[in-house]
């Protein structure tokens, strides 16, 4: 099997290179789904209440997104923890996704690709980039954040030049979706032969 990393900065647009993906028929293990799901399991809960006491519960014990969004916005260190707590557990699953999805070849949505060391599970990175002006004033629109809040956001994550250093294949995305989808259609037989490539190294190490 091989395994296909997606991610990008935010409002780059790599959920809609995704979903463009899975339209293509490609399988896609979404990290950000699998965050949402994990935060409505009981053992979950019970993991992070230990951690962060009940602050971001609400009054049936579930998980407050919009306050622990908020938490761990204004507070680093928080951050930092939700993170160390969080993100094992995801991998975990969504590798255990791929192994029983039955298909040759798997892409891995991950915002956090290279910060959470998955990239080196990955078979070939795909890097969603934009211009950064532009990515964010999409996030302003799309999220209703201020331009200090999107500025925060950026200045946490990797930056766009260090991403492209790490991809195999780089999209831009500053124009129409026509001009992305068809950067993604010229993409993928180069991605096919990539792949076909590293199979043949392998067997000759056999």
């Amino acid at each position: 099997m091989f395994h296909i990393g997606l991610t990008g900065s935010i409002g780059a647009g790599k959920s809609t290179v995704s979903s463009y993906l899975k339209k293509c028929g490609y399988i896609v293990l979404d990290a950000d789904q699998t965050v949402h799901d994990l935060y409505e399991q009981d053992s979950f809960l019970k993991m992070f209440e230990k951690e962060f006491g009940r602050e971001f519960l609400d009054e049936e014990g579930l998980i407050d997104r919009r306050e622990l969004s908020k938490g761990v916005f204004e507070d680093e260190a928080m951050r930092k923890r939700l993170n160390r707590l969080v993100h094992p557990l995801v991998i975990r699953r969504l590798f255990e996704e791929a192994s029983s999805c039955g298909r040759d070849k798997v892409i891995y949505d991950v915002p956090l690709l290279f910060e959470t060391k998955m990239d080196l599970y990955m078979d070939a990175i795909i890097v969603v980039v934009s211009e950064e002006e532009l990515s964010k004033k999409r996030v302003q629109l799309r999220d209703k954040r201020s331009r200090w809040e999107v500025d925060k956001i950026f200045d946490r994550q990797l930056s766009q030049e260090e991403k492209i250093k790490k991809a195999d294949f780089v999209i831009r995305n500053d124009s129409s979706l026509e001009q992305l989808f068809l950067k993604i259609d010229e993409m993928l037989p180069e991605l096919d032969r990539f792949l076909k490539r590293i199979k043949e190294k392998k067997e000759e190490l056999k």
